[in-house]
């Protein structure tokens, strides 16, 4: 998924499916984090940037209407986080547990 920010500055209908794609990364990867498999992260900080900055960029109007879908971003940005920080706590504990066989 690649996103050009000023395509998107003033596009509702693209920020939305921007917005909508991202969400739905997000879920998969946290899906796949609880299921042990790794995941790959390349471009999502991009990815979330540009959305934010053509929402900023956007008419006001626009702008709030895209507001439950950024909160639903955060919310699965922070759910992502929650599960990368416990994934990183089981691995230092693997590694310990290894260290005093």
């Amino acid at each position: 998924m690649s996103l050009n920010e000023q395509a998107l500055i003033d596009n509702e209908v693209e920020l939305r499916k921007g917005l909508k794609e991202v969400i739905g990364f997000l879920r998969e990867a946290s899906a796949q984090l609880q299921n042990g498999e790794v995941i790959e992260l390349d471009g999502l900080d991009e990815q979330v940037d540009t959305i934010c900055l053509a929402a900023e960029k956007s008419k006001p109007q626009i702008a709030k209407t895209l507001e439950p879908l950024m909160a639903d971003m955060i919310a699965e940005l922070e759910v992502l986080a929650l599960h990368l920080k416990e994934e990183d706590l089981i691995m230092q504990n693997t590694d310990f547990d290894e260290e005093e066989e």
